[in-house]
């Protein structure tokens, strides 16, 4: 009779799971031109916790809002995928509200993420879509499998409020400036191991400088005390001079990216250096800038790559290759202009 029972409520519990409605598709009450400046909100969330939000706000910043407001932040988009972090907000006419909330019924709890992009001024909620979310992840909606869910929040939420700069291509990546530079293979003569390799920020650095990630949009940042820049890639190194920060990201495969940012936390300039004639095969390459200076005229970069593998520890290794590059900022586009 108990194995009865215990099959029964299980049959009911599977069944309670699976009864509970759909998640609503997106409806759109009203749209608007041109939106540039939003707030987000995330309500029911916990930090570092699952679910988190659908959209969140590294798919904000992806829809790429000129400004987002996020937990007493302000986001400003700058140059090719790039943003600027500073400490306080302004209010904006359109929140985009991301709620998580639970329905209660006779076989348990069963959670929904509805995202609402709303009119302060009015009172009014212009759009709206819904996740049903299972074990640890929002994740059933009406749209079809292709791409991800918080892309397809995002550009629902762009579709209402129809920002004037485009996203920059399906996973956010813009083409940097046109950038004019000069390579030259050079004899290795810096030999770094393991416990010079590990240092991220140059000696002239101040200890606020640092380079950390960004949980909440997973993105390798560097902070400066009163501001955070985020590059359009994952940030690898800093190097700080009297008048300008060299921000150096990207990767073995794709060059290297380089933003000049001004102690104020200013972009002043971007550029990338494509390095695509080293194999990438048999283990891989790993790069490291040994040395940079910035001159009103160029930069330069003293970069070493490791073929195969980081130095072990206790390891002296060479670099298989090291390179002059010289990127002239007079001949570079350096920044696109706008926001």
């Amino acid at each position: 009779m108990r194995i009865l029972l215990a099959i029964l409520a299980l049959v009911c519990a599977t069944m309670g799971y699976f009864i509970w409605r759909a998640p609503r598709s997106e409806s759109i009450n009203a749209t608007v031109d041109g939106i540039n400046d939003i707030t987000l909100v995330a309500e029911g969330f916990v930090a570092n916790e699952r679910p988190r939000p659908v959209m969140g706000l590294g798919y904000a910043q992806w829809a790429n809002f000129r400004r987002i407001s996020s937990n007493g932040e302000t986001y400003t988009q700058v140059g090719s995928g790039a943003s600027v972090v500073r400490k306080g907000v302004q209010p904006t006419r359109y929140v985009v509200r991301e709620v998580l909330w639970t329905k209660h019924g006779t076989f348990g709890p069963q959670r929904y993420a509805s995202l609402l992009v709303e009119d302060t001024k009015f009172g009014k909620v212009l759009g709206m879509k819904e996740w049903l979310c299972r074990r640890d992840e929002c994740e059933v909606t009406s749209d079809d499998a292709v791409g991800w869910q918080g892309q397809h929040a995002a550009l629902f939420v762009r579709r209402v409020l129809n920002p004037e700069m485009a996203t920059g291509g399906a996973i956010g990546v813009k083409p940097y400036p046109k950038t004019v530079f000069r390579v030259k293979q050079v004899s290795p003569s810096v030999r770094l191991g393991p416990e010079e390799l590990k240092s991220r920020t140059s000696m002239s650095c101040s200890p606020e400088t640092s380079i950390f990630l960004r949980r909440d949009i997973n993105r390798v940042a560097v902070s400066n005390g009163s501001w955070t820049f985020v590059p359009q890639r994952n940030a690898s190194q800093v190097f700080c001079f009297p008048e300008v920060l060299l921000v150096i990201s990207g990767g073995a495969q794709d060059g290297v990216h380089l933003d000049l940012i001004s102690p104020d936390g200013a972009l002043l300039g971007q550029f990338q250096a494509s390095l695509g004639r080293f194999p990438v095969s048999d283990g891989g390459t790993y790069q490291y800038v040994a040395d940079a200076s910035v001159s009103e005229r160029l930069i330069r970069l003293r970069l070493l790559h490791f073929h195969k593998h980081w130095p072990k520890p206790g390891e002296k290794a060479p670099a298989e290759w090291e390179t002059l590059v010289e990127v002239d900022r007079a001949e570079s586009e350096g920044l696109h202009r706008g926001p």
